[in-house]
């Protein structure tokens, strides 16, 4: 496996050394004593040690530990709701959308990204040595979870991208590197993430994939394509399935309530596990560089009103309360990266609403509003707050931004509505255009893939 893997390396470089086979002993998934000689794993115990590395590749794409950078360093950095005090070097970039082909950072979640779907890939090519079937079934269906879930974030921030699906067991069978269209990449989004829900069982352990995670996640795509009818189906499933509103957003985050039964799916950090914690929570609570929320999202609901359940003043600065500071390391926080939540569900299912039901009837949407919106002590909305559909629509919009505030999720809620230019145009007080909404495709991995990777347009 070895000499295969120096190959590997030699021949395609950095992209495809990640798609070797992942018995390989750098890894350190297994003791080198323990890796079969022939590359294959012969037992649940082993295979179990690529599930624990399938989370692990998680946890390196959305937070790394060793510096800021990972998921949210992509979206919110980049979105109208965070800037950066010192905004300067590849931070300044990525605030002004203006990175480069160079960008450590970009590089860093592209090689985390299709590592993790590397990992996935081999998980379910070794299956077969597993004889219990439920337990097969899970397996597989957390490691089409994760790589659909890494797919998706990756087809968002960079559009077309190489597609693999297949373990790399040698040189015979290296995968294609051409750049896929969006198109295809979310047909296979969507074939995984079905598999995944008839698969995965309804409750497992805290920081792994059930099948709620799937189904919301799936209901993102959908939502995303704009196929409306097949995401309210879903969300509706979820709706009925037993999750529950933590009594405030304060609540969900805490450290010591992670089990909460607000939350779908999160990728679990822990300081104390020796380098298996995050980097976000330090540089979004206490590093001096100040990770803060943009003044306009400060100003966007006055003192006292919606904010203040994500927002507070940490010594002379605005930082966000939502991740527990307590727990805040630097470069090793116990803080979780919360993936998908009950909020974030019953939200899309009100925007559905509203859009289907327009202004003949916004009840329906005004009621699942207010599910998330009360809970903070708020008054409730009433039909008379709304002339039209369409203020009812901003609302929710608004809502989605503080609720879920510095959780990744504002940069592609812009992508989604369509109004991304527009909105980050005003923002930054200079013409934004669609090539400046891609990331560069990591300009290393177009020089080792001799040119088969191309570059996006404006780059």
């Amino acid at each position: 496996m070895k000499k295969i893997y120096k190959k590997t390396i030699r021949r395609w470089g950095v992209l495809l050394a990640i798609f070797s086979v992942l018995s390989c002993s750098d890894l350190d998934l297994l003791p080198e004593s323990q890796v079969p000689n022939d590359g294959f794993y012969t037992n649940e115990a082993e295979i179990e040690t690529i599930v624990s590395g399938v989370y692990d590749g998680l946890q390196h794409s959305y937070s790394r530990q060793s510096a800021p950078g990972g998921l949210w360093s992509l979206t919110d950095v980049r979105s109208d709701d965070l800037t950066i005090l010192l905004s300067e070097g590849e931070w300044g970039r990525a605030e002004n959308l203006n990175m480069l082909p160079t960008s450590d950072i970009t590089l860093d979640f592209w090689q985390n990204c299709y590592l993790t779907i590397s990992r996935t890939n081999n998980l379910i090519a070794n299956l077969d040595v597993i004889n219990d079937e439920g337990t097969r079934n899970k397996f597989e269906g957390e490691g089409k979870f994760v790589r659909a879930l890494t797919y998706f974030n990756l087809v968002r921030l960079f559009g077309d991208v190489p597609l693999t699906t297949t373990a790399t067991l040698s040189t015979e069978n290296l995968p294609d590197l051409t750049r896929q269209s969006t198109s295809i990449i979310y047909d296979q989004i969507i074939a995984d993430l079905s598999d995944a829900i008839s698969l995965l069982p309804e409750t497992n352990e805290v920081g792994r994939a059930t099948s709620g995670a799937a189904k919301g996640i799936l209901a993102k795509v959908y939502l995303t394509l704009g196929n409306n009818s097949s995401a309210k189906s879903l969300l509706e499933e979820i709706l009925s399935a037993g999750y529950t509103l933590e009594p405030t957003v304060i609540d969900v985050f805490s450290v010591t309530n992670e089990s909460n039964n607000e939350i779908l799916f999160s990728v679990g950090y822990k300081s104390a596990s020796n380098g298996e914690g995050n980097g976000f929570s330090y540089h979004l609570l206490i590093d001096g560089t100040g990770y803060v929320p943009t003044q306009e999202h400060m100003d966007l609901s006055p003192a006292g009103d919606r904010h203040d359940a994500t927002l507070a003043v940490i010594g002379v600065e605005n930082r966000t309360i939502k991740y527990d500071p307590d727990y805040a390391v630097e470069y090793e926080g116990d803080n979780d990266w919360v993936v998908l939540r009950l909020a974030d569900i019953i939200l899309m299912y009100a925007e559905i609403l509203n859009e289907e039901n327009g202004d003949a009837n916004m009840q329906p949407a005004i009621d699942e509003l207010n599910k998330v919106h009360a809970r903070e002590d708020l008054a409730p909305y009433v039909l008379s707050d709304f002339a039209n559909a369409s203020e009812l629509e901003q609302a929710i919009r608004d809502e989605r931004r503080f609720e879920l505030a510095f959780e990744g999720h504002r940069w592609f809620d812009l992508q989604r509505y369509g109004n991304l230019v527009s909105v980050m145009s005003n923002h930054l007080g200079v013409p934004v255009t669609e090539d400046d909404l891609l990331l560069p495709i990591p300009q290393r991995e177009i020089d080792v893939s001799q040119g088969v990777i191309t570059q996006n347009s404006g780059y």
